[in-house]
């Protein structure tokens, strides 16, 4: 749930329902609800799961915890990138030892998009936001690495509602958790 969290807080006046999705569920995207909510996107339980819709938003700085929700960081870090929030994520150190080394694969493909970041110790990050977001052009081309980490790809991917086409290779990672995540992202966007 947390990727489209992360669209719909990129997508003004938006509302998605997630069926079956229950926000006091021990999973971490039941942490999402809260996390995102910072982010301008609100969460209302309803009999079929819940409706996520984006609200005004005006934050300048935020910071996040991710000792207990490592697996949501892609999508937070790159939602803040797209918002252009600064931003400070802690609890981050199991972040190596998932499917790519998490911290550093987003760290070096958001500076493509000119984020930069400073490296407070291997447990907390500060990101601070771009001034302006670059827009894809053939001259300008925007090229992601997934690192062959389902959640990179995701989360990267979404960052084309704000920063426009992206190119990126073996995006048949998402296999790993959502195998269908590109066709259903066309059809809510």
């Amino acid at each position: 749930a947390a990727f489209w969290y992360e669209m719909i807080s990129f997508s003004n006046s938006s509302k998605v329902l997630l069926r079956n999705l229950n926000v006091n569920s021990l999973q971490a995207d039941a942490v999402a609800a809260k996390i995102f909510k910072n982010l301008g996107v609100e969460t209302i339980s309803v009999k079929e799961g819940v409706i996520i819709r984006n609200v005004t938003f005006n934050s300048q700085f935020l910071t996040f915890n991710f000792k207990n929700c490592p697996d949501l960081f892609p999508s937070v870090i790159a939602t803040c990138a797209g918002l252009k929030v600064d931003a400070t994520f802690t609890g981050l150190k199991n972040l190596s030892i998932k499917e790519s080394d998490r911290k550093k694969a987003m760290m070096t493909e958001l500076k493509k998009i000119n984020v930069s970041f400073e490296e407070i110790s291997d447990e907390e990050l500060k990101m601070i936001r771009p001034e302006e977001l670059p827009f894809f052009t053939e001259e300008n081309p925007i090229i992601f690495n997934n690192y062959n980490d389902h959640r990179i790809a995701m989360a990267l991917s979404i960052l084309s509602l704000k920063i426009g086409t992206i190119e990126m290779k073996n995006t048949e990672v998402v296999s790993k958790s959502y195998p269908n995540f590109f066709e259903t992202m066309v059809l809510g966007i």
